[in-house]
């Protein structure tokens, strides 16, 4: 139903069960999914990602989060997901976040941001943009 786009009130009103026993129901669930992704298997030849980050309020104004996004440019799968402030610290967990196959071998797309550049330059002696890693 949370795929759906249906509010925890909503669904713990038919499911009749308190929000609270729902919301440590998900939470759960949450925990038991691995911080790691699984991706499909990739053929012989180069790895393309593309990084970028947006951002959104949560809960109000003052609370800007920003959520950091790598995928694969040929598969459109999200290989890389972080979500913090826009900091190097959090470009670098977008990295980490990464499968190991493509912080190998896979060439990086960025929009030149700063911080992100700084981060991933770290892995390599490239120029930030176009990237070998």
């Amino acid at each position: 139903m949370l795929l759906e786009k249906i509010p925890l009130a909503g669904i713990a009103r038919v499911a009749q069960v308190s929000e609270t026993w729902l919301q440590n129901y998900v939470n759960q669930k949450y925990t038991e999914f691995s911080e790691q992704l699984e991706v499909q298997p990739k053929g012989k030849g180069s790895l393309k990602v593309q990084m970028d980050e947006l951002w959104s309020f949560v809960d109000h104004k003052g609370n800007k989060q920003w959520v950091w996004l790598a995928l694969d440019v040929d598969t459109r799968e999200i290989i890389g997901c972080y979500i913090g402030d826009r900091s190097t610290g959090s470009a670098q967990k977008l990295w980490e976040s990464l499968p190991a196959v493509y912080r190998q071998c896979a060439v990086c797309y960025t929009d030149f941001w700063s911080a992100g550049c700084r981060s991933l330059t770290q892995q390599t002696t490239s120029s930030c943009g176009e990237r070998n890693w």
